[in-house]
């Protein structure tokens, strides 16, 4: 059973205002692009990877957000107005095996849609429904030997409630529900997954931004065997000026059962910059790495990416 799916790369682009006398704006559009590349080393060879992401989102804000004396990049955060959302992403990948003899492509598409409604307590009640649908395919000498494809559907329930301006504490419940079918339409494996994650920020003298996040889970494969899932995360961010910030990431993802183990380690470095009031580049670079054992057979994986995104208000 592989659990390596496509990269996860969480993208967060900065919100700035236009710069117009009301200073409040409604609308957000945001569009990253990202590529890397890596090896795999396994039990049967190693391989080169190559891949790419390209994606696009757009936000309606309900309550209008507003330049502050914050940060640009944390108004969202310190305003916490009521919004939808939605989402696109393309996402390519490929293994090169033995001088490329042997190959495997990936390619995936996934769209978003959420919200979050933000009572005058400070509490937000949301969520979001992520799709997805990705084709791997395994050729030798250019030629196709077989296909698969993996539809995955989450549902995301969130509670965030702000104790102050500054700070907020949250719970998201995520189910995924995930199908793997070769090209003939036989399912070769099906699996569901739950876990509940346990969050909290906090930006302190508009200049030091901390968040972390805890989860805890269940994977279940094929109605049989049950793996426990558990994830970390922490962010660390400064703002030496209102448009600039520098933020470091870290985080981990574990499954473990009895016959299969999996981990995945993630360090992201990001710049963000504002070049207007309105507009917003961020650059990072992001390490991947990932280690499975399934009955003692081991595959590694390491890789690096860069990415550029860059958000509009208006």
């Amino acid at each position: 059973m592989k659990r390596f799916t496509s990269i996860a790369i969480i993208l967060m682009v900065a919100m700035l205002a236009m710069p117009v006398a009301s200073h409040a704006f409604e609308n957000l559009l945001e569009i990253d692009i990202a590529g890397g590349s890596g090896e795999m080393i396994s039990d049967f060879g190693d391989a080169d990877i190559d891949m790419a992401i390209l994606g696009a989102a757009y936000t309606r804000y309900f309550t209008a957000l507003e330049t502050t004396e914050g940060p640009y990049a944390m108004r969202e955060f310190l305003q916490h107005p009521s919004y939808l959302n939605v989402g696109l992403e393309s996402q390519t990948m490929e293994v090169t095996m033995e001088g490329g003899l042997r190959s495997m492509e990936d390619t995936e598409g996934t769209i978003s849609l959420g919200g979050m409604y933000y009572l005058p307590n400070g509490t937000g009640l949301g969520g979001a429904l992520i799709s997805s649908s990705s084709e791997e395919e395994r050729k030798f000498l250019g030629i196709t030997m077989s296909k698969d494809e993996t539809t995955d559907l989450s549902l995301v329930l969130s509670v965030n409630h702000y104790v102050a301006d500054n700070m907020s504490f949250g719970v998201d419940l995520t189910s995924l529900a995930s199908e793997t079918k070769t090209d003939s339409g036989v399912t070769t494996e099906k699996s569901t997954q739950q876990t509940l994650d346990f969050k909290g920020s906090s930006l302190i003298n508009n200049m030091f931004w901390i968040s972390g996040l805890v989860g805890v889970g269940e994977l279940e494969v094929d109605k049989g065997p049950i793996f426990d899932v558990s994830r970390f995360e922490l962010e660390a961010g400064f703002f030496p000026m209102q448009k600039l910030g520098v933020m470091l990431s870290v985080g981990t993802e574990k499954i473990e059962g009895d016959y299969f183990e999996s981990t995945e380690t993630f360090t992201t470095i990001a710049l963000d910059y504002s070049i207007t009031e309105s507009i917003n580049v961020r650059t990072a670079i992001i390490s991947f790495k990932g280690e499975e054992d399934e009955g003692g057979d081991v595959t590694e994986i390491d890789l690096t990416a860069l990415n550029l995104g860059v958000g509009v208000l208006f």
